[in-house]
């Protein structure tokens, strides 16, 4: 049997790995919502690995998900940077979203 931590890492590996599928937006925003953080952040590295390929389930993120999600999806849009051109209508949108920028704004600090 694997230890508690082995276990986690095994999850977070496996997680990276399933990242990097384009997949239903439901399972990326379950696991974007758990309570893991370690997860949670290894979920959002994959998702900024994936460069251009994860801009679609990124896209998805930025319209479906809470504000937090929504924050976060631009963070990775920016840090994939060109190759998420397609995402400059959604982003756009946002830009009304004066409570979204206000998070934002608040993030980088």
């Amino acid at each position: 049997e694997l230890a508690a931590a082995d276990q986690g890492r095994l999850r977070a590996v496996a997680i990276v790995a399933a990242t990097r599928i384009q997949h239903e937006p439901a399972v990326l925003l379950d696991l974007l919502g758990g309570k893991d953080h370690g997860i949670v952040q290894e979920v959002w590295r994959a998702l900024e690995a994936g460069r251009g390929a994860s801009v679609p389930e990124l896209l998805v993120l930025l319209e479906r998900g809470e504000q937090e999600v929504k924050v976060r999806a631009i963070t990775a849009l920016e840090r994939i940077g060109p190759q998420a051109r397609e995402a400059l209508p959604a982003l756009e949108k946002l830009v009304a979203d004066k409570r979204l920028a206000q998070n934002a704004g608040a993030s980088r600090v």
